[in-house]
C-alpha cells in the first residue's frame, strides 16, 4: 500500500487535454493482462501511476471491451484490503472524477461529518466542476448537496460551505 501512495505522489503532471496514444493503450492493456495473470501488483501500480488519467480511462475501457469485466473488479479480486481500496479509488478518479467527488462528499457526511474531507472537496472544486458534482450528488443520493451540507453542519462552517455552493 505504501508503494502505491508513494507512486501516486511521485506521478508527474500530465497534460490531460493531450491526445492519448491508442497504440500505447493497447500495449498497456497487454501488459496489464500479463501483470494480472502473474499477480504482479507492483508492476500494476507502476503502470497505472505512470500514465495520464485520460490514458488510464482509455485503458479501463479497452480492458472492459476485451474482457467483458471492469478492470477494478479484477484488481479487487487479486489485491488485499488497503491496496485494493487505493487502486479502486485511483481508477475511479481516472474514469469519472466528478462522480468520485460526489461519492466522497456523501461518505464525508454519511455517519458523522468528516470536516476535513468535506472542506477539501468543496474548496478545491468550487471554481472548477462543483456544479457538475452537485448535479451528480443529487442524482446519486436523491438529496441535494445543499440539503446534505445544511443537515450535517452548523454555524459559520455551514454558512461558508453553502456560500461556496
Amino acid at each position: 500500500f505504501q508503494e502505491l501512495l508513494v507512486e501516486i505522489i511521485k506521478r508527474p503532471k500530465f497534460d490531460e487535454k493531450a491526445e492519448v496514444d491508442e497504440e500505447g493503450v493497447k500495449a498497456d492493456y497487454n501488459d496489464m493482462i500479463e501483470f494480472i495473470d502473474a499477480r504482479r501488483i507492483v508492476d500494476i501500480v507502476y503502470l497505472l501511476t505512470s500514465r495520464s488519467l485520460s490514458h488510464i480511462s482509455m485503458l479501463q475501457e479497452e480492458y472492459y471491451q476485451e474482457q467483458g469485466v471492469e478492470l477494478y473488479t479484477v484488481l479487487e479480486s487479486i489485491t488485499d484490503h488497503h491496496i485494493k481500496d487505493g487502486l479502486v479509488s485511483f481508477l475511479s478518479v481516472a474514469s469519472d472524477y466528478p462522480r468520485y467527488c460526489a461519492y466522497e462528499l456523501y461518505k464525508s457526511m454519511e455517519s458523522g461529518t468528516d470536516e476535513g474531507s468535506l472542506t477539501r472537496i468543496i474548496t478545491t472544486r468550487a471554481d472548477k466542476d462543483l456544479k457538475v458534482i452537485k448535479t451528480l450528488y443529487g442524482e446519486m443520493f436523491d438529496k441535494s448537496l445543499y440539503e446534505a451540507i445544511n443537515d450535517n453542519t452548523r454555524g459559520d462552517y455551514r454558512r461558508t460551505l453553502l456560500a461556496l455552493l
